[in-house]
Formats: structure tokens, C-alpha cells, sequence
């Protein structure tokens, strides 16, 4: 659910071209390979698929969780929150150095 809401953001905020990262393989594998599914879990893939067709580029890719320690970090952190939070252009405190580390190399 959290990934549908985050492609809907992201189209709602102008983007047009959506990469998608997770670490849950059933979630990569039913995007990638259009399986379908009548659960309420395929609703919900059915539903990302739906938003991501509205886009002029649109890709998932499967990462594992220590590869993406500031996805994994935001996920933890919001459970601390009531409602919708969302961060466009800031980053959480206590997810900064989770940032910082990620992007080190691009300046090396």
C-alpha cells in the first residue's frame, strides 16, 4: 500500500518518469512479470500498474533491504507518525545520515 501511495505522489507532485525500488520480492515479482493475482494484494499491484501505465516511463527494480538502509530507515521512522507525512524536498533528521551514506560516493 505504501508503494501505491507513493507512485500516486509522485504523479500527483508532476513526475512523469517513476523508478520504483523494493525489497519485497513478491511485490517486484508480480509488477515485473504482470502476474495476476485476485487478492486484495492484486488489487493493490493492479492498482500501481494502473497509476505507473499512466506514466511516460515507468520501472520497478528488486533491492535488497541493506541496499536501501533510507527507504528501510523512512519505513521504520513513519510508524512513529498519525496520517499522511510526506517529504518532498527535506530530509527527516534522524534519516540524514542514512542519506549522507548513500549519496558519499557520487562525490568521491
Amino acid at each position: 500500500m505504501a508503494l501505491r501511495h507513493a507512485v500516486k505522489i509522485a504523479i500527483e507532485a508532476g513526475f512523469r518518469a517513476v523508478v520504483v525500488e523494493t525489497d519485497c520480492m513478491r511485490v517486484f515479482t508480480h509488477l515485473k512479470n504482470k502476474l495476476q493475482d485476485n487478492s486484495e494484494f492484486g488489487s493493490i499491484i493492479n492498482d500501481i500498474r494502473l497509476l505507473g501505465g499512466g506514466c511516460s516511463s515507468f520501472s520497478v527494480s528488486h533491492v535488497k533491504r541493506s541496499g536501501n538502509v533510507v527507504a528501510h530507515s523512512l519505513a521504520k521512522l513513519c510508524s512513529q507518525y498519525e496520517g499522511l507525512i510526506v517529504w518532498m524536498e527535506e530530509v527527516p533528521a534522524p534519516i540524514q545520515k542514512h542519506v549522507q551514506n548513500d549519496c558519499s560516493h557520487l562525490v568521491n
